[in-house]
């Protein structure tokens, strides 16, 4: 499993899609914001699931519902933090990290999406600086236990270089 994960406007889904595309393997998403405690272990166990075989991540329950929820769900945010021991050697996690700036003006153009409930974006953009900060904690975390690779959409030419090593290191 290949997860690509980040804040919103980091440019994940266009990655995950590359690196589908290269590998031909699916790509596969959570499905949005989750509805209660329930919801996040049923989303966690999929995920789990899923950590054996070939797929692209765009996005994973383990990382942005500990991020997501953080500030405002911390009952949700805190079962997905104990989670994050799924994470093991059979996983490639491809951080999306441009510079806050960039993200902080990416979140002004992104929209709510068909799932998201409603003023999910405006929550997001109000916590923006908080929710990147504990993206970067969360993700430290995750490299501690996978290695991790950081992607900068603003570099050109770097989205490139991740399909090629996903590719060699896949294919």
């Amino acid at each position: 499993m290949i997860v690509v994960e980040g804040f919103d406007g980091s440019g994940k889904s266009t990655l995950a899609l590359k690196i589908g595309r290269a590998l031909t393997w699916p790509i596969v998403h959570t499905g949005g914001p989750t509805k209660d405690e329930d919801d996040v272990i049923r989303c966690l166990m999929r995920s789990r699931n899923r950590m054996g075989l070939h797929n692209v991540q765009d996005r994973i329950t383990h990382v942005s519902e500990a991020c997501y929820s953080m500030l405002t769900k911390p009952k949700q945010a805190a079962l997905a933090v104990q989670c994050l021991r799924d994470f093991n050697d059979r996983v490639t996690v491809i951080y999306c990290r441009p510079p806050t700036d960039f993200l902080l003006e990416e979140g002004t153009r992104h929209v709510d999406k068909e799932h998201d409930p409603p003023g999910h974006m405006d929550v997001v953009r109000s916590n923006a600086r908080q929710m990147i900060a504990i993206y970067d904690t969360v993700m430290q975390v995750v490299g501690h236990r996978t290695g991790l690779i950081v992607y900068d959409r603003t570099i050109d030419g770097t989205d490139e270089q991740i399909v090629q090593k996903m590719c060699r290191r896949y294919k």
